[in-house]
């Protein structure tokens, strides 16, 4: 059968037909993690099927695992990196016998599993509960050795915050936003330009004209627990000569440390937080922008570091979208009324008031992706 994924890295994921498949496990598969004090289900309900509820939908093909560098964070604190290069300070290589097994051929991806995990003293590997570390969003890029650098236009790559103890709470890199620009400048460019391989036609041999690197993205990152993400029959993202695994990741360190917490997550907040201390979520999902953060109005700066808000474009009062914004007086569209969101999340900010001590504690969580594969050729 011939393979149908054939678009470039940078629009796949978009186009893919992804299904959606609710947590409800039909079997339990207890031999997947040998090492694991959980159990992955082996197939899914979708939630959304044609054929209504009793649908389900099963793994195909083989797995393999891969982590992320360890992750050492204290509580309040955020991690935002999306580092996407063979040399960047957060990739990963892959386990070495899927790169020795597809080095110069094609690789089938046909669905993935995301979780946060972290390990006991004995090694085993448990699932790290949503309260204690909150995932927003993530975007992965998996490279194939002859991929190309990805032009950022001269911003740095950096890490993850550290040691954790060793934060002092203010940024590390460049802002999301300014990667996030580059990376759109960079991605349409090598769309149009076909740098990361990809079949460009429907009269394109997927095969031979595989992609050097894939992409994954999820934007409601905290959902992605017990989620399968998978591909229908015939359909699968093509990768030639995996090499190694960039994971980006925005995460917020929630985790109760003082075991007094009835929901898990730590109820120390800055004052601007608008949710409480006891709701069954943490307020520092909001991105509280606390007295950590030294915001001018005058100048729109935070940290001294000039900002913008996407409430003024082309088309303003129609009243619809960012218009209607800016319309309602949306308190994320100035300075002087902002009182959190993305520009107080920025890597390597804790999200307390200055006048609160952070806990010491370190937590070292990892992020785990698995993913199910096949050999290209011989995938149907």
């Amino acid at each position: 059968m011939a393979h149908r994924a054939v678009m470039p890295l940078w629009v796949l994921h978009a186009a893919l037909l992804v299904l959606t498949l609710a947590e409800t496990p039909r079997h339990i598969q207890p031999k997947a993690c040998p090492n694991c004090k959980y159990q992955l289900p082996s197939a899914y309900a979708i939630a959304n099927g044609l054929n209504g509820p009793s649908q389900s939908m099963s793994y195909r093909g083989e797995y393999f695992d891969v982590y992320s560098k360890p992750i050492k964070t204290r509580y309040g604190e955020v991690i935002n990196v999306f580092n996407f290069h063979h040399d960047a300070p957060s990739t990963v290589p892959l386990p070495a016998d899927i790169v020795q097994r597809f080095n110069g051929s094609v690789m089938a991806i046909t669905g993935f599993e995301t979780h946060i995990v972290e390990f006991d003293e004995q090694g085993r590997e448990n699932l790290v509960p949503c309260t204690h570390m909150y995932n927003h969003h993530w975007s992965h890029v998996m490279l194939g050795a002859q991929a190309p650098p990805i032009d950022l236009e001269g911003l740095k790559y950096y890490d993850y915050v550290g040691a954790g103890a060793a934060s002092d709470g203010n940024w590390t890199g460049p802002s999301h936003a300014e990667l996030h620009m580059a990376l759109s400048r960079s991605r349409r460019t090598a769309s149009a330009t076909g740098s990361f391989g990809g079949a460009l036609s429907a009269d394109d041999d997927p095969i031979s004209t595989a992609p050097t690197a894939q992409f994954f993205s999820e934007g409601n990152g905290n959902e992605h627990r017990l989620s399968f993400h998978g591909y229908a029959r015939g359909y699968a993202q093509l990768i030639k000569s995996p090499l190694a695994f960039s994971p980006g990741i925005m995460f917020i360190n929630t985790k109760d440390v003082s075991g007094k917490s009835p929901n898990g997550h730590g109820t120390m907040l800055p004052r601007v937080a608008l949710a409480a201390a006891d709701t069954p979520y943490s307020a520092l999902l909001e991105c509280p922008c606390g007295t950590r953060r030294n915001m001018s109005v005058a100048k729109n700066t935070i940290d001294g570091r000039q900002v913008a808000f996407g409430c003024d474009f082309q088309g303003e009062g129609t009243g619809v979208g960012l218009a209607m914004m800016k319309h309602q007086n949306n308190t994320a569209c100035q300075m002087k009324t902002l009182h959190g969101g993305s520009k107080c999340c920025e890597n390597g900010m804790v999200l307390l008031d200055a006048d609160q001590e952070q806990p010491d504690e370190v937590s070292t969580f990892y992020y785990k992706q698995r993913f199910y594969i096949d050999d290209a050729r011989g995938y149907q």
